[in-house]
């Protein structure tokens, strides 16, 4: 599903990353990087909720569209139907 480039981040998000690295190599405010290190938590585990909805959503259109293809016959076979013609 996924290749090995998918997971390489674009140079621009690298650079990004890399002043968010330095700017947290600086802080000095433990309450701070505490207070960031929640939040942070909080927008991951968002995000993996918004993106299992999308393809639980995803999942389910392709499915209907897959479903509506495939016909079962009285002795129980199972035949594609061409939709497109």
């Amino acid at each position: 599903m996924f290749t090995s480039e998918d997971f390489e981040l674009p140079l621009e998000v690298q650079l990004k990353l890399r002043v968010v690295y330095d700017d947290i190599d600086k802080a000095d405010d433990i309450a701070a990087l505490k207070d960031n290190l929640k939040h942070l938590t909080k927008l991951l585990v968002q995000y993996q909720h918004l993106i299992k909805n999308l393809l639980m959503k995803q999942l389910e259109s392709e499915s209907s569209n897959i479903l509506k293809q495939i016909d079962v016959s009285d002795d129980g076979k199972i035949n594609i139907v061409d939709t497109d013609s």
